[in-house]
């Protein structure tokens, strides 16, 4: 079987999804078989989804709403049954299903947290970004509404990490819960110093560009 690759923790859920190829209007239904916020693993027993790089996710919700992810298919295995084993990581959500889907992964984390009475955090790390001025944090929104940001932290992470981005400190404008992924890192150390390096973060968002456009609108408040 395939190794464990994810530094998000996976909940386990069957339940049917839909699979949208780029080249097909009708969707294929799969078995997914577990979840996490960086991405999923189904079942299918359709090998023109191991051909496509990008595919379209669509989980149930509540009711006869649904909501969607892209994704990049990262590895698959043929079993012996001849189904694919498919994983993917999330690569673009919207605001919205995004919300959908952290509601989705503390309930499973819930459910599993009873099985097993330990305490389990689904959501990814956390990089939590404060910033009072708001000339500064007017320079940070220009940048994520154009899908990057460049911001010095302390400690490293891991290079295409996917984390939880929270933007907030101003009373002018509204705290921003984000999806990003760290692109690359740049360690900065200073000889003969006792503190924590520091580190140049380049993130990529993934989220619509339309949605980190919107983000501009904020700039003209």
């Amino acid at each position: 079987m395939m190794t464990n690759r994810r530094s998000q923790y996976r909940l386990g859920t069957t339940t049917k999804i839909s699979v949208t190829l780029p080249d097909r209007t009708v969707p294929i239904e799969v078995e997914n078989r577990n979840i996490s916020w960086g991405g999923a693993l189904f079942m299918s027993a359709d090998p023109a989804i191991c051909d496509h790089e990008k595919i379209r996710l669509t989980f149930p919700w509540t009711g006869d709403q649904s909501f969607s992810a892209e994704a990049k298919v990262m590895r698959y295995e043929r079993l012996a049954d001849g189904q694919f084993a498919v994983a993917v990581r999330f690569s673009c959500l919207s605001p919205l299903d995004q919300s959908r889907l952290v509601k989705l992964l503390k309930l499973l984390a819930a459910q599993e947290k009873v099985a097993r009475s330990e305490p389990i955090d689904p959501i990814a790390e956390t990089l939590d970004l404060t910033v009072t001025d708001d000339q500064e944090m007017r320079e940070r929104l220009r940048q994520i509404s154009e899908g990057r940001l460049s911001l010095t932290t302390f400690g490293a992470y891991r290079t295409d990490q996917s984390l939880r981005l929270n933007l907030s400190g101003s009373q002018r404008y509204p705290n921003l819960y984000l999806r990003a992924r760290v692109v690359s890192q740049e360690i900065l150390t200073f000889p003969f110093s006792n503190q924590q390096d520091l580190v140049k973060l380049e993130l990529d968002f993934e989220h619509p560009e339309e949605d980190l456009r919107e983000i501009a609108t904020l700039l003209d408040t």
